[in-house]
């Protein structure tokens, strides 16, 4: 079928011809159509063809419009029903045409890939459609055992293709959480809300070394230091924010450090306090038209790709006089470490991340086994407790050559063991 129609947002013609309008039928595109601007009539002009079955005969269509200058995908409100029918024609000719208008109302796309990750939305879901299931929309099916968890109040809830819905004792989203999903086979969640008002975007941290809960509420990506610069004046040595493969801790001079440098719409942070009491904190949206300089966070300096499996992680920074950081429980590994250079010296920021519970074992990019050692240098034993921190800017952990129990790892997707600072295959014979 054809239709014709005018975007406006926010009571204004859409000029910009990158924007396009998309039809959706069950969350399926249907159609889709560039915004075309008219310099004589000066208006936006959208034509369209729709595209469907005899099974989506009578069904009513929505729209959407992916905003390019921000990357946004807004609801539009069409003037009229707009339900599908072969040969159908909506505001074209001499009708007059349809008015796709903005309320507020978004959608938020959040990538999953397959395994564990730590999300949020900057979205106010409405109460109406916050239920878990009414908000689970997602590009692909869900798979039997999807899970979405709430570390804050430890409730979870698991998808069952039986039933064809999410159940467990997490019963509805709430924007000012974190959550942490698993997927077995990586989705696009599609979260629908209204844009938070300037006096809702806020967050509570509990002191006193406390974790809370820290959801990303702007729908830019930010450095670290100008998303929590409402907090600058209450930050303590010792704060960390982290994200689930990255950290930044909060140092004496007053900087954050770390391999943690922005924070991005989607993603779930967890925030440690080091101070006494709460603090509010309000985010504070930059002006679209503002120069946007974000440093990436920190590619590993290993050639070995590591991306955290576990839901949980624990966090360290440490100093070793070698190339790279390896940790491992058993012969998984576990975390691999980001250098960075501060105040003369080279730093290893740590993220482990397991669902396992064990002794960890270290080693550097070459093999050789490392210990963690005390302030007086004597070797130490570190196991893995989801939240932990080891180690300070002035005071890291420090990791020395030793450790010579045998020590298995995978290597080029092969077993080696390690002894003595030398590697062996399984059989036995040394590995050059």
């Amino acid at each position: 079928m054809s239709l014709c129609g005018q975007v406006l947002i926010d009571d204004k013609y859409d000029t910009d011809t990158n924007d396009k309008v998309i039809a959706l039928y069950r969350n399926e595109c249907v159609g889709m159509a560039n915004v075309a601007f008219s310099n004589l009539t000066n208006k936006s002009e959208v034509y369209m063809t729709v595209y469907g079955n005899e099974a989506m005969s009578g069904k009513t269509i929505t729209f959407q419009l992916w905003q390019a200058s921000t990357g946004k995908v807004l609801n539009l409100s069409p003037s009229l029903d707009v339900t599908f029918a072969h040969g159908n024609v909506y505001g074209c000719g001499n009708g007059e045409p349809v008015r796709f208008t903005t309320g507020g109302s978004e959608t938020q796309n959040i990538d999953v890939s397959a395994g564990w990750n730590w999300i949020s939305t900057n979205l106010n879901l409405r109460p109406e459609a916050s239920s878990l299931n009414a908000v689970m929309t997602a590009a692909e099916p869900w798979s039997e055992g999807d899970l979405l968890k709430n570390p804050a109040n430890r409730q979870f809830s698991t998808y069952s293709e039986t039933m064809d819905r999410f159940m467990g004792t997490l019963a509805a989203w709430d924007y000012t959480q974190m959550y942490m999903i698993y997927t077995r086979n990586g989705n696009t969640l599609r979260l629908n809300g209204d844009r938070l008002a300037e006096e809702d975007r806020y967050i509570t941290l509990h002191g006193d070394g406390q974790w809370s809960a820290l959801p990303y509420l702007l729908d830019r990506t930010s450095t670290i230091t100008e998303t929590m610069a409402d907090y600058y004046d209450h930050a303590s040595t010792g704060d960390i924010i982290k994200s689930h493969r990255h950290f930044a801790y909060f140092s004496a001079d007053k900087k954050w450090v770390g391999d943690l440098t922005a924070l991005r719409p989607g993603e779930g942070y967890l925030f440690r306090r080091m101070g006494t009491g709460d603090v509010t904190v309000r985010f504070f949206n930059k002006s679209a038209n503002a120069p946007q300089k974000v440093q990436s966070d920190n590619v590993q300096s290993t050639t070995t790709f590591f991306r955290g499996n576990g839901a949980t992680n624990m966090t360290m920074i440490a100093m070793v006089d070698a190339d790279g950081l390896y940790a491992y429980i058993g012969d998984e590994l576990v975390g691999v470490a980001t250098p960075i250079e501060w105040d003369d010296r080279t730093l290893y920021f740590l993220t482990i991340s397991s669902d396992a519970v064990g002794e960890l074992r270290f080693r550097t990019a070459d093999g050789t086994p490392l210990v963690p050692t005390t302030n007086d240098e004597q070797p130490m034993t570190i196991g893995y407790s989801a939240d932990s921190h080891h180690g300070s800017l002035n005071a890291p952990v420090i990791f020395k050559p030793g450790d010579n129990r045998p020590f298995k790892i995978i290597e080029d997707n092969h077993v080696v063991i390690i002894r003595n600072n030398e590697k062996y295959d399984v059989t036995g014979k040394k590995r050059k």
